[in-house]
């Protein structure tokens, strides 16, 4: 069964983690701003945020006057945000390598806590939400965000479709993480946080756009065959498929793909 792998490795590179800044940050940042807006963070406030990857909601949260630690289990993604706060002159900021699952920080320690698009891609979703739990204090806010299904994603949508048509037209759609599976609806996200403890749970679905330039750069650049465990002749068939079909949609110019994503919030 063809998969594709969503999410980077622990030992990915600084120069891995720079690409990934420049091409997918400007898709999940938005939806990481409407986190930090809904968890209504305060000047001063702790924060932590998990799987922080390139650390933009980790900065943005910093430039908003709180004190964020920002954690990672890719040391390259860490080293990445801890160059990034001194090269953009951010303070307020502390990145650490650490597995989310087993945090090694303190109990009611912080006044809020998030993962944007991080727990979904945990082994075990639960026990990052159950330390997610722990180390908030009493009444403090978590956010949480989760992608939709890859259908409902524009820029996953159009390899899902391509590798679907030339692999395997037959058998159901490939395979993704438990967790993402558990957590893609209002309904998933609600019950798995429920179910380690939060209370006043609220989940909202945003919708946002991503301008891409032109089919070709999106491509070059955005290429998640790369990942398929695929020939390279039915990987470039996918890519044929993919670049026909988004210049049948969008022609030579620039488009925007848009995608749903959840955002739960919920009170210790």
């Amino acid at each position: 069964m063809t998969s594709i792998d969503f999410n980077m490795g622990p030992k990915e590179s600084v120069a891995a983690a720079e690409a990934y800044a420049r091409l997918r940050e400007p898709l999940t940042l938005p939806y990481g701003l409407d986190t930090l807006a809904a968890l209504c963070l305060q000047p001063g406030e702790r924060l932590l945020d998990l799987a922080t990857g390139t650390g933009g909601v980790a900065l943005a949260a910093a430039r908003q006057g709180a004190e964020v630690v920002a954690v990672d289990w890719s040391p390259g993604m860490v080293g990445f945000l801890d160059a990034r706060t001194k090269g953009e002159g951010v303070e307020g900021v502390s990145a650490r390598v650490m597995d989310g699952q087993n945090l090694e920080l303190p109990s009611a320690h912080f006044d809020a806590a998030c993962s944007v698009f991080g727990i979904m891609f945990f082994p075990d979703h639960r026990a990052g939400l159950s330390e997610l739990l722990r180390v908030l204090k009493p009444g403090g806010r978590v956010g949480i965000a989760v992608w939709a299904s890859p259908s409902r994603m524009g820029h996953l949508g159009v390899w899902e479709q391509a590798a679907h048509r030339i692999c395997y037209p037959h058998a159901p759609r490939f395979p993704r993480p438990p967790a993402w599976l558990q957590m893609d609806s209002p309904e998933g996200l609600r019950r798995e946080l429920e179910a380690v403890g939060f209370r006043d749970v609220s989940v909202t679905r945003i919708t946002h756009g991503w301008n891409v330039p032109s089919a070709r750069w999106f491509i070059d650049n955005a290429d998640a065959s790369q990942s398929l465990s695929e020939s390279p002749d039915t990987r470039k068939r996918i890519r044929e498929s993919v670049l026909a079909q988004l210049d049948d949609e969008y022609g030579d110019g620039p488009f925007a793909l848009t995608a749903h994503a959840h955002i739960g919030i919920a009170t210790r």
